[in-house]
């Protein structure tokens, strides 16, 4: 990894954009519903209200569709004339998705604890856009999405969970995930802003008489980037595969083809 060039990174987001297709291949091509003997349908089988268990599901595909898009985009950052601080931010972004995504739909846990998340994730969703309604003085917005607040609080105590309050943090579900905390604080810090962050991860300094920088991704960064965002889609995929009954085999087979042509290994969760 060492000796990284410019061509390996274009064979590299070659290999991403191949990700990206066979997994949407490989998920669109079976239903919706979990297949028979499988872990998400005995989980459907037997709570008391199989819809709590279906909103954990849910929320876990329209995150990995996130992890997915910010894929696309970040192919597109380091493609000529390639970023230096935008594919931080946006693998930044797959992270962060990747993680509640894998969060929700982690196997080891039992139905129980999983509805309890898919609470946490929509109770602090709201609170979020409560804060933008209320930001925008919106006062019919703000009353309406109290009481959704409300509901959700109301649902969670009539399962026996106790009070809502918040969730973990972003943070502490990417330790727990991906054991990625350094990662993510870098990235963090580029997308905050931080100029020493940005300055270590996003410019070069040319020598010579008068010390300038320029805006630069070296080529070892990008590979580093490109195996970390592979590795945020590729997690919450192949947990849903476990949970869903489908083909591990196969799924198995695409991951590890992918990992190795980008130079690295595919671990199993």
């Amino acid at each position: 990894m060492n000796s990284i060039t410019r061509e390996d990174i274009k064979t590299m987001i070659n290999v991403l954009v191949n990700l990206h297709e066979q997994t949407a291949q490989f998920i669109n091509e079976y239903e919706p519903e979990p297949l028979p003997g499988s872990i998400a349908e005995n989980e459907l089988t037997n709570f008391a209200q199989p819809d709590k268990v279906k909103d954990a599901y849910i929320q876990g595909n329209f995150l990995i569709e996130g992890v997915a898009d910010h894929l696309v985009a970040f192919t597109r950052t380091v493609t000529e004339p390639a970023g230096s601080i935008s594919p931080w931010t946006c693998t930044r972004a797959a992270l962060e998705s990747a993680a509640l995504a894998s969060w929700l739909m982690q196997t080891g846990i039992d139905v129980n604890e999983r509805v309890k998340r898919s609470f946490t994730f929509r109770y602090e969703g709201l609170r979020q856009q409560l804060k933008v309604v209320r930001a925008a003085n919106q006062a019919d917005k703000v009353t309406t999405v109290e009481n959704r607040i409300h509901k959700v609080e109301n649902d969670a105590l009539q399962l026996g969970y106790p009070q809502i309050t918040n969730y973990h943090g972003i943070t502490s579900i990417i330790a727990s995930t991906f054991d990625e905390e350094i990662t993510y604080r870098l990235m963090s810090a580029v997308a905050h802003g931080h100029l020493w962050a940005i300055h270590q991860v996003g410019f070069k300094l040319e020598d010579g008489e008068n010390l300038i920088l320029h805006k630069h991704l070296e080529p070892l960064m990008a590979a580093f980037l490109c195996i970390k965002i592979a590795n945020f889609l590729a997690k919450p995929v192949w947990l849903k595969c476990q949970l869903f009954g489908w083909d591990y085999d196969r799924l198995r087979s695409i991951l590890t083809t992918t990992f190795s042509d980008l130079g690295s290994s595919w671990v199993e969760p």
